[in-house]
């Protein structure tokens, strides 16, 4: 078994990249949503994870957006 992505991490000289509180999370999508995922993230010069978190963020900032205007349009 290979050494958790972390520790080689450490031993490469890489900073930690998520603080101490985040964890791992599996999902499953489409190859070629992953692959569109992987190019725009590599655009960005950021790994899949750091894309994808902003992605999520994005999302619930917008959900939390269109909430607060339809809280506003009820009398």
């Amino acid at each position: 078994m290979s050494a958790p992505q972390e520790e080689v991490g450490a031993r490469l000289g890489r900073r930690k990249k998520w603080s101490g509180d985040a964890v791992i999370m599996t999902i499953y999508i489409p190859l070629d949503l992953k692959k569109e995922l992987e190019a725009r993230a590599a655009t960005r010069r950021k790994s899949l994870s750091e894309y994808a978190v902003g992605l999520i963020l994005k999302g619930l900032e917008a959900e939390e957006a269109e909430r607060s205007a339809k809280a506003e349009e009820v009398p």
